[in-house]
C-alpha cells in the first residue's frame, strides 16, 4: 500500500491519497493524521470522494472541505507524517501505521542548469506557472508499435519491434503500446515476445470493443489495453452509421470485462475534438454509471484543435468522469506536440507519442520533443535519458526507412550547425549561449561548416579543426571568398575535402 500527502505552497494539506492493491474495492476510511509534534487529527472522512485504478491498485483520493487538519497555522513540510489508517475493502477490514514523507513537487522552477540547458526564464514566472493546471507527474505512452507503423510502407518485423520497444524502455518511456494482436498472427506474437523481456515499462495493446480483443491482450501478457470507439461526429454519421447510444452499448460490457481482468483499462472515443459535444457528455456520463474505465483518451485523430480547445476539453471531460486524462494527437497542423503540452498544463496525465513523429499522414506528436517539452520548458524531473533519442531515433529511421529531416527538433542532424560566421566561437566553447539546450544533453555536438554565410573567424577555426596549419592574412581573405563562392555555386555546405582543396589552390597560387 502506497500513501501520498498533497500539501499546498505553504504547507496545508489539501488531500491524502492511498494506493491499494487492485483486488480491493474501497468502502470507507477511518483513522487519525499525525503530523509533526505528536499533533494527532482524526479523520472524519467516511466517504472516498473519487476512486481511480492505476498499474498499482486502485488511488483513493480523500477530500476533506472545510475541516481543520492541524493545530497550527502551517506545516514543516519536512517534518515526518504518519498515518494510522483502517480502511474497508470489499468484506475485509485492514490496518496498519505507515511511516512517509511528504512527497514534494517533481517540478523545478529554473529555467538553466550549467552545462545542460538556457530556455526561456518567462516560462517559470509566477504569473505563468499560477496559470496551469500541472498534474504532479506526467506518464508517456508510446504508440509507435502500432500507430508509428501505420505510416504508409512502414512494416516492422517481430525482432524490429523487440528492438524498438527494448529501447523505448532503456529511454525511459513508461507504457509502450505494443501492438493490435487482432490486426495478424505476427503482431500478437511481436506483443508476448516483447512482454516476455521484462521491462521497466508497462506493456498494452490496442484493441476493438470486443471481447475477444481483452482476450488477446490478456494472451499476449500485456498490463493494460486501450479500448477504441469512434464519437467524432463525420465517423458516426458516414463512417459507421452510429448513435452515441450505439457506441455506448458496444463499450460498457468490454470496459467492464477488461478491468475484471486486471487490465488498466483506457477508453478511446477517437475522433474526440469533431464529436457533438451531446454525444461526447451522453456517452462519457452513461460510461461512468455503468462501466467507468481506468482513464480516458482525448483524440485529436485530425490534428484539427487548437491548444485553446484540447484545453477546454481537458478540463471538460475531467470535470465529467473524474478520471486521469489520456491526450492524443496528430500533427496535421504542425501542432501535434504544442496541443498534447497544452493538454498537460489543464491536467492531462498522460501523453501519447510516436518515436520521430512517424504516423499516419503528417504523423503523431514526436517522442523525444515531448520529452524534452516537459523536462526542460515544464520543469518536471522525468528521469529520461535523453542523450539516448539519437540512438532511439537513428534505429527508427533505419527500420522505417524514412530519413530523419535535417532540422527536425530533436534528431535532426543540422540542430547544431553553425554556417554564419557571427557567434562561430560559441558553438564549441559556450554552446548555450548560441542554443536553448546544450548539444551533449541528447549525446550530440556542435560542428562548424563553411558556405555562403562564412566569416573569417570560421575559416581559421576550421584551419584549426583539420590540422591544416597557419596561412596569412591575405591568403585567409582569398580562401574566404573562394569558400563563399563556391557555396553559392554548389548551393550547399563544403565538405571537409573541399575546403582543405580550397586551402591547398590557395597556397600554390600564392
Amino acid at each position: 500500500m502506497a500513501i501520498n500527502i498533497d500539501f499546498s505552497a505553504d504547507g496545508k494539506v489539501l488531500a491524502v491519497t492511498l494506493s491499494i492493491p487492485s483486488k480491493f474495492r474501497i468502502y470507507s476510511i477511518a483513522g487519525e493524521l499525525s503530523v509533526g509534534k505528536g499533533i494527532k487529527v482524526e479523520l472524519l472522512c467516511s466517504v472516498v470522494e473519487q476512486t481511480s485504478r492505476n498499474e498499482q491498485g486502485i488511488c483513493a483520493r480523500l477530500g476533506f472541505g472545510e475541516q481543520q487538519l492541524w493545530k497550527e497555522n502551517s506545516l514543516d513540510c519536512n517534518n515526518i507524517v504518519f498515518l494510522l489508517f483502517w480502511l474497508r475493502l470489499s468484506n475485509k477490514t485492514i490496518g496498519g501505521d505507515i511511516e512517509i514523507k511528504p512527497k514534494g513537487t517533481p517540478m523545478r522552477e529554473s529555467h538553466f542548469e550549467d552545462g545542460k540547458w538556457w530556455v526561456s526564464p518567462y516560462n517559470f514566472q509566477p504569473e505563468v506557472r499560477q496559470s496551469l493546471d500541472l498534474p504532479q507527474n506526467v506518464q508517456i505512452h508510446d504508440a509507435t508499435l502500432r500507430d508509428g507503423e501505420q505510416t504508409p510502407g512502414v512494416v516492422f518485423s517481430i525482432d524490429d519491434k523487440i528492438r524498438i520497444a527494448s529501447k523505448l524502455s532503456e529511454v525511459g518511456v513508461e507504457r509502450i503500446e505494443a501492438g493490435m494482436p487482432a490486426v495478424s498472427p505476427q503482431d500478437a506474437e511481436a506483443i508476448k515476445e516483447i512482454s516476455k523481456l521484462g521491462l521497466k515499462s508497462k506493456i498494452f495493446t490496442f484493441a476493438r470493443a470486443m471481447k475477444q480483443d481483452i482476450d488477446m491482450a490478456l494472451e499476449c501478457g500485456a498490463h493494460g489495453v486501450i479500448i477504441e470507439v469512434p464519437i467524432g461526429y463525420p465517423k458516426l454519421v458516414t463512417q459507421f452509421g452510429w448513435t452515441w447510444e450505439d457506441v455506448f452499448k458496444k463499450s460498457r460490457d468490454v470496459i467492464n470485462y477488461a478491468r475484471e481482468q486486471g487490465l488498466y483499462t483506457v477508453f478511446f472515443p477517437y475522433d474526440t475534438t469533431r464529436a457533438r459535444p451531446d454525444d461526447l457528455t451522453n456517452l462519457l456520463t452513461n460510461i461512468m454509471r455503468e462501466s467507468p474505465p481506468d482513464s480516458v483518451g482525448i483524440v485529436d485523430t485530425m490534428g484539427c484543435a487548437t491548444p485553446e480547445a484540447i484545453k477546454y476539453m481537458v478540463r471538460w471531460v475531467k470535470g465529467m468522469t473524474g478520471l486521469p486524462i489520456e491526450i492524443h494527437t496528430h500533427n496535421d497542423f504542425g501542432m501535434g506536440v504544442a496541443t498534447e503540452l497544452a493538454a498537460v498544463t489543464a491536467g492531462a496525465e498522460v501523453v501519447h507519442s510516436c518515436a520521430n513523429g512517424l504516423g499516419e499522414r503528417t504523423g503523431n506528436a514526436a517522442l523525444e520533443e515531448l520529452m524534452l517539452g516537459l523536462h526542460l520548458l515544464y520543469g518536471y524531473d522525468t528521469g529520461y535519458h535523453l542523450d539516448k533519442l539519437p540512438e532511439l531515433g537513428n534505429l527508427l529511421s533505419e527500420l522505417s526507412n524514412i530519413p530523419i529531416a535535417r532540422n527536425k527538433p530533436v534528431l535532426g542532424h543540422g540542430n547544431f550547425i553553425r554556417e554564419s560566421g557571427i557567434g562561430i566561437q560559441y558553438v564549441m566553447n559556450d554552446p548555450l549561449v548560441m542554443f536553448g539546450t546544450h548539444p551533449a544533453l541528447t549525446g550530440r555536438a556542435g560542428e562548424v561548416v563553411l558556405g555562403k554565410k562564412s566569416g573569417k573567424a570560421s575559416i581559421q577555426y576550421k584551419l584549426e579543426e583539420l590540422s591544416l596549419g597557419d596561412v596569412s592574412d591575405a591568403e585567409g581573405a582569398e580562401i574566404l571568398a573562394k569558400v563563399k563562392q563556391k557555396g553559392i555555386e554548389k548551393r550547399d555546405i563544403l565538405s571537409d575535402a573541399e575546403f582543405a582543396a580550397v586551402v591547398e589552390a590557395v597556397r600554390k597560387a600564392g
